[in-house]
């Protein structure tokens, strides 16, 4: 069974996904479900982007999403703490 992932912001990455999501025209509540859905469904990264796990996320209208997070297990839960969103067009 997997365990259940709670997932907080921290401010600077609410800033980001601000900043980030209005330079692709997404507003705040799209940014933040497409952060949500990278973290609970994608991938992590097998790349070492950074010492923190990173997860990333095609999206079928061209932008990727980057979520670095710090992660922390309990025995029934996983807490997530989203640090920063980077959002690019394209493939990487």
């Amino acid at each position: 069974m997997d365990k259940k992932r709670i997932i907080e912001f921290e401010v600077h990455a609410m800033h980001r996904m601000l900043q980030r999501g209005a330079k692709f025209g997404l507003d705040y509540f799209e940014t933040e479900f497409r952060t949500q859905q990278t973290v609970k469904q994608a991938i992590k990264s097998r790349r070492i982007l950074s010492k923190y796990p990173v997860y990333y996320q095609y999206f079928p209208d061209g932008l990727s999403f980057y979520v670095i997070c710090k992660e922390r297990a309990f025995e029934d839960a996983v807490y997530v703490r989203v640090i920063t969103v980077i959002i690019q067009r394209g493939r990487e």
